[in-house]
């Protein structure tokens, strides 16, 4: 058998301990853990040349393929587990709707195939997750255990091998998925690492401009999972209720098809339906069987269909199985319903493989044992340990359509309202489609909370007391608003919740914890707390507790949609009556966290007397950040442009904003006086960082200015330091560039990117647009960026943090890791 590709060993072992251990626990700790890459055969030819990626939390292997049509036979990759680990996998189902089981490795036996991903939990206490990643134009994959730890890609759907499909239009990929080990060092860094999503493209900019226009987030409720086929008599009932809940989307699931009136066909009664809707604004999903879009010229045929009828989305039930085939009919369809602006949740299919990011009207995907295995009229019962594992293993390897939250008491077969509750908030997805009666929920004393928990959060954060299996116990913040949620296994239990997370000042804390007597009721608790406090907890077997904690005196900021919000308000009084702030803009802004309809990405502004233009640079896709906010310098008398900064305005950055640090990128500081070079206006406790930039013209172009920018860019690797405000004298050029560089650096594409910079029109010193003379600086920066090596704008940044910059990789990866790896 001939050999390609001579100049890698044909066996590249990746030991994760010499990728990651530095980054991830410190010098000189064995991870215990090894991913080999031995080849992929082709045609009779094995292929051993690699791409890898290293991360601080994992690494990636992939093969290079032939160019040509071509078989896939068979792939000798390998992950090898300590023996004497604990794993949590499913057996193999291509719905990925098997339950769990929990063993040590050595107690597998040999020849098992098992779904993908398998999380390991080792003797050191450190956890292991293997899994593939970009599937795109290949089979999906399983594992099968070889005995001796090891795990080996396993061609499931097509053990004889395949001959390669592409999507149609599209070339055949150069080269396999990516083969991954997450390496996490505790509990939080498994649940909430990206990984899966970093080894996808980004959408291109075509595709991104599109989705922007129709994808937003929301809850839904639907009538299947409660009581079977949609009526047609009932439609107008639920969505009344829909309306009444705040929700953004009703689903009308299967049994739509069976529907007349009249002399009107199932069609019209759809659209009637969903024109009422509209009418109270609710959008509408509809359910559709797969072998219905199966033939290319019918697909097309049956989205205009569904687009005719004016709904938003479309779910996809009952998938055949995965072969390479039918993922590229994935690819194809997601192409086609982007084009007929229909978000996607893909029901009965495979597990996702991180594609959400490149196409982002993916809302949902199923492939998880979810709440309908826990429903009465199929005599199916959920195990009390199945929640306490889906968090640290199928969620991490994307967003999940679970249905959630079921109050009826007949329904409950041992689990709890307060467990329930929680639900809502450790199942959230883009798509939120919750699974009882709208009426249970309206008439349910945590009605209010239920109508107040959003779709999807900005921080995740694992906490103390959550073990695989035992306990899964998060916490969720939206906004300025945390939502609290446990689930607890088959033991009763007491937990303490430390609510440390919580910002500065006083909050209203709402809590629901399961009643000592009964499973349909709760422990109400209503108090302030801050972050010195904590919430004691007794958790019933199956139970669970939620709450909502909101700053106190205001209103939530935590809903996705529904609500208009304050569009320009307070910005308007900040900044309008200047001459010099000129609205030239190119997206929509909000305030606190309210985003207005017509908005495709939320631009938050804060509204500090004193200092313009602040505003948060999160909500970009790819960048959730821990807080970096940007604008104007505060202290600075001397020049004509700037303010001072008011005890109000001093009130909001140390209060609502709980700023902790001050990056003055000023060079000229001496000019404001001597204070301004050792303290921040913002007043004690927060640490003034001076790092200047005084070349800011040739922005980070030149070596000094590029090494000038890099002491600024290291600030953001240190998580002792958010919440950061940045800022120069004007706010746009320095602070711009900063910004600029965070967040392509952290993956948010050049377009969003270039937009929030063009955002500094407000700066008093004018407009930096990058069409205009003043953003020339801002144009010959993007232009020897884009000169550097690299397949994307975002890998050309990496090379010139590390390269030109002088970041080590080290720093880079913690500033990822501190800005992006929060969800």
């Amino acid at each position: 058998m001939k050999t390609l590709n001579q100049r890698q060993r044909s066996a590249i072992w990746l030991l994760v301990p010499l990728l990651v251990a530095r980054a991830a626990f410190g010098n000189g700790a064995d991870v215990g853990a090894t991913l080999a890459a031995k080849g992929v055969t082709v045609d009779g030819t094995v292929c051993s040349e690699t791409e890898r990626r290293d991360f601080a939390d994992g690494l990636a292997v992939r093969y290079v393929l032939p160019d040509g049509e071509r078989h896939i036979e068979r792939e000798e990759t390998v992950w090898t587990l300590p023996t004497d680990a604990k794993v949590w996998y499913q057996e193999y189902g291509g719905d990925y709707e098997k339950p769990y089981s929990s063993s040590l490795v050595r107690e597998i036996p040999v020849g098992t195939v098992v779904n993908l991903p398998v999380t390991a939990k080792l003797a050191d206490g450190t956890y292991r997750l293997i899994t593939e990643a970009n599937v795109v134009g290949y089979t999906d994959s399983a594992a099968k255990y070889l005995g001796n730890g090891r795990f080996t890609v396993f061609y499931v759907n097509e053990p004889q091998g395949f001959t390669q499909t592409a999507a149609k239009g599209t070339p055949l990929p150069g080269t396999t998925p990516w083969r991954v080990m997450l390496v996490a060092k505790d509990i939080q860094t498994l649940a909430t690492s990206d990984i899966v999503r970093r080894l996808c493209p980004d959408p291109s900019p075509e595709v991104a401009a599109k989705a922007a226009a129709f994808v937003k987030p929301g809850r839904a409720v639907w009538q299947w999972l409660p009581a079977g086929n949609p009526k047609y008599e009932e439609q107008k009932e639920w969505f009344d209720c829909t309306k009444k809940l705040g929700f953004e989307y009703y689903l009308i699931d299967a049994g739509w098809r069976d529907w007349q009136d009249g002399d009107m066909d199932q069609w019209a009664c759809l659209k009637k339906w969903i024109d009422y809707g509209k009418s109270i604004g609710v959008e509408s999903f509809i359910w559709v069987h797969s072998k219905e879009l199966m033939d290319p010229a019918a697909r097309r045929a049956y989205l205009a269909k569904v687009k005719a009828t004016g709904a938003v989305g479309i779910k996809i039930d009952f998938h055949p199985a995965a072969k390479c085939a039918q993922m590229a009919w994935y690819e194809e369809t997601l192409a086609e319903t982007l084009e007929f602006s229909l978000m996607t949740d893909f029901h009965g299919a495979v597990k996702p493989s991180g594609r959400e990011k490149t196409w982002p009207h993916e809302v949902a995907r199923e492939a998880i044992r979810g709440h309908e295995w826990h429903i009465t009229r199929y005599n199916r019962v959920l195990p009390p340990e199945h929640d306490c594992i889906l968090p640290f293993n199928r969620l991490v390897q994307g967003h999940a359509d679970y249905t959630p939250v079921v109050f009826e008491k007949k329904e409950l077969v041992g689990y709890t309202w307060a467990r329930e509750l929680a639900q809502g908030v450790v199942f959230s997805a883009p798509f939120l489609c919750f699974g009882d009666y709208p009426k249970n929920y309206l008439e349910n004393p945590a009605a209010e909370l239920i109508k107040a928990m959003p779709a999807t959060y900005d921080e995740t954060r694992v906490l103390a007391g959550s073990e695989i299996g035992e306990c899964v116990a998060v916490a969720k913040r939206k906004g300025k608003d945390w939502f609290i949620a446990v689930e607890n296994g088959a033991s009763a239990r007491k937990l303490s919740v430390d609510l440390g997370f919580l910002g500065k000042g006083k909050c209203n804390l709402t809590g629901f914890a399961d009643a000592d007597d009964r499973p349909d009721g709760y422990r109400i608790e209503r108090r302030v707390v801050d972050r010195s406090g904590k919430i004691e907890l007794a958790l019933r077997p199956s139970g669970g507790y939620c709450a909502r904690i909101a700053p106190e005196g205001e209103s939530s900021s935590a809903n996705d949609g529904g609500g208009s919000g304050e569009f320009v308000a307070a910005a308007r009084r900040a900044y309008a009556g200047d001459p010099m702030c000129r609205t030239t803009i190119v997206t929509n802004f909000a305030v606190r966290g309210k985003p207005d309809d017509k908005t495709p990405g939320l631009v938050l502004w804060y509204d500090v007397e004193g200092a313009r233009n602040v505003r948060d640079i999160g909500g970009w896709t790819g960048l959730r950040t821990r807080r970096v906010f940007r604008g104007t310098a505060l202290n600075s008398k001397p020049n004509h442009r700037q303010y001072e900064l008011t005890e109000r305005g001093r009130a909001v950055m140390r209060g609502e904003m709980g700023i902790a640090s001050d990056l003055d990128l000023r060079g000229e500081i001496a000019e404001y006086g001597e204070d301004a070079k050792t303290k921040s206006p913002i007043g004690e406790g927060v640490q003034l960082l001076s790092r200047p930039v005084s070349s800011y013209v040739e922005t980070c172009t030149s070596p000094r200015s590029a090494k000038a920018f890099a002491a600024a860019l290291r600030v953001f690797a240190d998580e002792k330091n958010y919440p950061v405000y940045v800022h120069c004298a004007g706010g746009a050029d320095r602070t711009g560039t900063v910004c600029f560089l965070l967040e392509t650096l952290c993956g948010v594409s050049l377009e969003d990117a270039t937009i929030e910079y063009e955002l500094t029109s407000f700066s008093p010193v004018g407009v930096r647009r990058r069409d205009s003379e003043t953003g020339l600086p801002f144009a010959l920066m993007v232009r020897l960026l884009s000169s550097f090596p690299g397949e994307t704008f975002n890998d050309k940044v990496a090379y010139w943090a590390e390269n030109v910059a002088g970041l080590s990789k080290d720093e880079i990866e913690r500033i990822r890791l501190n800005l992006v790896n929060r969800q």
